[in-house]
């Protein structure tokens, strides 16, 4: 059994208003066209989605002459050819205004009545998904079993030496023309200190005032010349 909402959606795809019978053998399309409702002469309704059966009462009795009556209360009939009653929805709310549709978002073949302005829903059918049937399941997994332990041992070393050296040598430029980083401009930062202090104008020491030590020893004759050497007196005689 389906849960049926108590009102229905805005998606109704109405097929007929109530007050209607359908003889053996007639159908309705749905507004839209994608539905089709059909009377089979032995009894059973069947509801179509584009060729595909979505859904129906089951009620296939023998022979043929079936009709079924959509009645103004809001019930459903279906009678035999002698008019012997054989299917009823035994939905019925009085008042009219009854209508049969499908519910596109519940998925819901409903007899909607319309009442004070709002429509509810007095009885509703799921229908099945024909654009997208159910596969038959398989019988087993096409998959094989799992093997318990591993088919190999793992290898114990690697299966080439690694190299000693490297197989190319480093590039000695870059791959590139130009850096990757533009130079800056000038010095991101002024100079840690200024310095310490300027040169001074003056010296630092005056000049003494008098020669800071007296000679060591002062002769007091002249020193004789020596014999090897003879004053001459040239020019004028003294």
């Amino acid at each position: 059994h389906v849960r049926v909402p108590a009102t229905p959606s805005a998606n109704l795809d109405l097929l007929f208003n109530f007050d209607r019978r359908m003889n053996g053998g007639d159908r309705v399309t749905s507004q839209s066209g994608n539905y089709v409702l059909y009377q089979n002469p032995n009894g059973n309704i069947e509801l179509s989605k584009n060729g595909e059966l979505v859904w129906e009462n089951g009620q296939k009795g023998a022979g043929g002459g079936h009709y079924t009556f959509y009645q103004g209360d809001g019930n459903i009939i279906t009678r035999n050819a002698s008019g012997g009653l054989t299917w009823k929805s035994d939905k019925t709310n009085g008042g009219g205004n009854y209508r049969l549709a499908i519910d596109t978002t519940y998925n819901l073949i409903v007899i909607v009545q319309l009442k004070n302005g709002v429509d509810t829903i007095l009885w509703g059918a799921a229908l099945a998904d024909s654009d997208e049937p159910t596969p038959e399941p398989t019988e087993a997994p096409v998959t094989a079993s799992p093997t318990k332990s591993p088919t190999k041992s793992p290898t114990k070393a690697p299966t080439a030496s690694p190299t000693k050296n490297p197989t190319k040598s480093p590039t000695k430029a870059p791959t590139t023309g130009s850096p990757t980083v533009k130079p800056t401009p000038g010095p991101t930062e002024e100079p840690t200190r200024p310095p310490t202090e300027l040169p001074t104008p003056d010296p630092t020491l005056a000049p003494s005032a008098g020669p800071s030590a007296l000679p060591t020893s002062i002769s007091e004759s002249p020193t004789a010349p020596s014999s090897g050497y003879v004053l001459r007196c040239v020019g004028a005689m003294w």
